[in-house]
């Protein structure tokens, strides 16, 4: 019941979009004929009646579902009012107070959800209740009702004329109505018959019955109930003639009775709005052609754009695609992954593979993958990131070439949608000659922190890159300029101070007086601001430093419109530089690991992940690093195993180093004199108590016989380069430690 009642509650929101929009019509269409405004109505019934609708842009129901299907299971409910104002301050309220918690048995929507369920179940019988008793009384009264001429009966009981009855509807009057007004109140109430009222009001009250807890659908049955005489009124005043308007006037008044409840039926003549009918009649005039045609207009464009639903985000060929995984409960480590890739193997399960034209997510990437879903049997608590990897002739070595994408996920209940809006590829790639596929690793985790993986694979058609644009920025002179304010922020101002002669501090201050301290350190060296997530809203960027010795280079980013920090440094390993020589605004990274340290230059940019963002740094195709809000950083730089440094009295000699890595990758750089060194990058293996290092040109070959802490050079052994002058054969590197 709980979902038959939701869905009913995103009917009567959508359709109370409409039910606006005609008594806003109601007003304009004053002069235009009231048959008009009864087909306005029956339009809100067409969207009270069908549980589905057409879509369309030119839709102006802001979302077809505000309360979504699965938020009753959801970790965190929200809505979808389609208004973003709307989601932004009941979200919270809603996800704060009726999230449920782990480990409790009650979830607080459902709880919510099905005893509203109950009420309105109770609600509806009331009314059907109602209308049956009502119905019964008016058929007592008139059972013993005599014939005068057709479907017309006279009746003692009754004070005023209605019809009664659906199938064979019956016309009784007043045995007390006098002969004058009998003709008025007949026309009037077969105008009735022939336009079906009979029908048309009863239906009305049964909608009504239905969402009885929709305040304006009170509002309209009574408007409606109030417009069907209207226009039935008309319809007698075209027949018989202005002349008769007094007349038919003096029949009302004396047919009007006091009314004290909604009805559901019978059609009574003299019930309803007697004073505005009155009005109305005197005042009638045949409205002209132009009025007609413009009414008529607005009720074609009102069906148009409120019949229909905006069309949704996704792509309906492509929505909740189904596709084949292999799943395991437990740890992830190289055992379970290669079992599952032998798995998905050997059941001989496809990639998902297609083509999508969708809009770009930004400028320089477009996603080709969108809403994936994936239902499972359990709630879903969180979806971790994924592990992705060019597929590979082995499993071992599809593991071992794990790299990351960036992807966003979002979970509802026991969904988890996933959007691959962007995966790395190497720079070389060329998608004529390699046809591969990549493969992709999910971690859901339920609601008791048990971990589940699932592991499929995707055509490489799936992705699209585009020309990345250079990411503009305003920077913040900070020598001369000690106060900022931003047009998009002009509720704070950003301040630079100098507590102490070495300490710099910038810090946000709100108009209350709030501060928030952005970053400290050493004179920051430089601050911009730059709009990293696409929001029209710009991000805080600064940079400084700290340490005494090695001095530390960080970068801190501070999303100032949700409030959200993000941290660039890992003392000894990275260091971070803000780059803005050129209108591209960049981050470089410093590889500080080893005395071979290298630079990167990295375009930063707010991936949405889940409810937030991570702060992502890539270059080209390739993601180097992330900074997440929780204050956590992730580095995809290989770790170093193992670092060494040529064992000598010479100075220049001395700073040549071999480093290791654990992608099976090295580097190497030998200098012999100021103006001359050697250097080098490739891959290396582990043979018999031997290093060999291979130089990606495959030129060169260098073997070390292999110790716990050193390298010893064996020269003739490989095909290193000619001339390693003092880097002879016995040539002792030492290894450094690197923690």
């Amino acid at each position: 019941m709980d979902a038959l009642f939701l869905k009913l509650l995103n009917m009567s929101l959508t359709a109370s979009w409409l039910c606006l929009a005609v008594l806003v019509l109601r007003l304009l269409l004053k002069r235009a004929p009231k048959a008009i405004s009864c087909a306005l109505w029956a339009l809100v019934g067409l969207r009270l009646l069908f549980p589905f609708s057409l879509e369309s842009v030119l839709s102006l129901i802001p979302s077809a579902e505000p309360l979504p299907e699965d938020m009753l299971l959801s970790p965190t409910p929200t809505i979808n009012s389609g208004i973003p104002v709307i989601n932004e301050v009941v979200n919270p309220v809603i996800s704060g107070s009726l999230a449920p918690t782990p480990g409790d048995s009650v979830n607080p929507m459902q709880v919510i959800t099905t005893v509203a369920g109950y009420v309105w179940v109770i609600g509806m019988i009331a009314m059907l209740v109602y209308m049956l008793v009502s119905y019964l009384r008016v058929r007592s009264k008139v059972a013993e009702a005599a014939k005068l001429e057709g479907n017309v009966y006279e009746c003692d009981h009754i004070n005023t004329p209605f019809i009664l009855g659906f199938i064979h509807p019956r016309i009784y009057l007043p045995s007390s109505m006098n002969e004058a007004d009998r003709a008025f109140v007949i026309a009037h109430e077969q105008a009735h018959l022939r336009r079906l009222d009979h029908v048309w009001k009863p239906l009305g009250f049964l909608l009504l019955t239905v969402y009885w807890f929709n305040p304006l659908l009170w509002l309209g049955y009574i408007l409606l109930c109030r417009d069907i005489e209207l226009a039935c009124d008309e319809k007698v005043i075209r027949a018989l003639g202005t002349n008769i308007k007094k007349q038919y006037s003096e029949a009302l008044i004396n047919c009007s009775v006091p009314r004290r409840a909604i009805a559901a039926c019978p059609l009574a003549f003299g019930e309803v709005g007697v004073k505005g009918r009155i009005k109305s009649v005197l005042n009638y005039k045949k409205p002209a052609f132009w009025i007609i045609l413009v009414a008529v207009v607005a009720l074609i464009v009102t069906g148009v754009c409120f019949l229909t639903d905006p069309p949704s985000d996704d792509d309906s060929t492509i929505e909740n695609i189904p596709f084949d995984y292999c799943e395991w409960t437990g740890e992830y480590n190289e055992e379970t992954y290669i079992a599952a890739v032998n798995e998905y193997v050997q059941s001989g399960k496809k990639p998902v593979s297609y083509y999508n034209k969708s809009v770009p997510i930004y400028d320089h990437v477009t996603p080709a993958l969108e809403k994936l879903s994936l239902t499972v049997s359990y709630p879903i608590k969180s979806c971790d990131n994924m592990w992705p990897a060019l597929t590979s002739d082995t499993a071992k070595e599809e593991y071992q070439r794990r790299t990351f994408a960036l992807i966003d996920t979002y979970v509802e209940g026991k969904t988890v949608y996933i959007d691959l809006g962007w995966l790395e590829k190497s720079s070389d790639y060329n998608p004529f000659t390699n046809f591969k596929e990549w493969s992709c690793v999910i971690v859901l985790t339920d609601m008791d922190d048990v971990k589940h993986y699932y592991y499929f694979r995707i055509d490489y058609y799936t992705w699209s890159f585009q020309p990345q644009p250079p990411l503009s920025f305003t920077t913040w002179d900070l020598t001369t300029t000690p106060e900022f304010t931003l047009p998009e922020f002009d509720d704070v101002r950003f301040v630079v101070e100098e507590p102490d002669a070495f300490v710099y501090q910038i810090k946000m201050i709100d108009r209350a007086g709030k501060e928030t301290e952005l970053i400290s350190g050493k004179p920051p060296q430089q601050a911009v601001f730059a709009d990293l997530n696409q929001d029209g809203y710009p991000e805080f960027l600064a940079q400084a430093s700290m340490g005494t010795g090695y001095v530390h280079e960080f970068v801190v980013v501070y999303d100032i419109k949700n409030g959200e920090f993000y941290r660039l440094g890992e003392r000894f390993s990275f260091d971070f530089r803000l780059s803005t020589q050129t209108d591209d605004l960049g981050i470089k990274i410093d590889d500080v690991r080893s005395t071979l340290g290298s630079a990167y230059s990295t375009t930063p940019i707010l991936i949405r992940s889940g409810n937030g963002y991570t702060l992502v740094l890539y270059e080209h195709s390739t993601v180097f690093y992330r900074s997440y809000a929780d204050g956590t950083q992730e580095s995809l730089f290989p770790g170093v195993v193992g670092h060494y440094l040529f064992d000598t009295d010479d100075s220049w000699s001395s700073n040549s180093a071999i480093t290791l890595y654990e992608d099976q990758t090295f580097r190497f750089r030998f200098y012999f004199s100021l103006i001359s060194s050697s250097g080098g990058y490739g891959t290396y293996e582990i043979k018999d108590g031997r290093l060999i290092l291979s130089t990606d040109d495959e030129k060169y070959t260098y073997v070390f016989e292999m110790h716990e802490d050193k390298l010893i050079y064996l020269g003739s052994e490989g095909t290193g380069y000619n001339d390693m002058r003092e880097f002879n054969a016995g040539s002792e590197f030492i290894k450094q430690n690197t923690n």
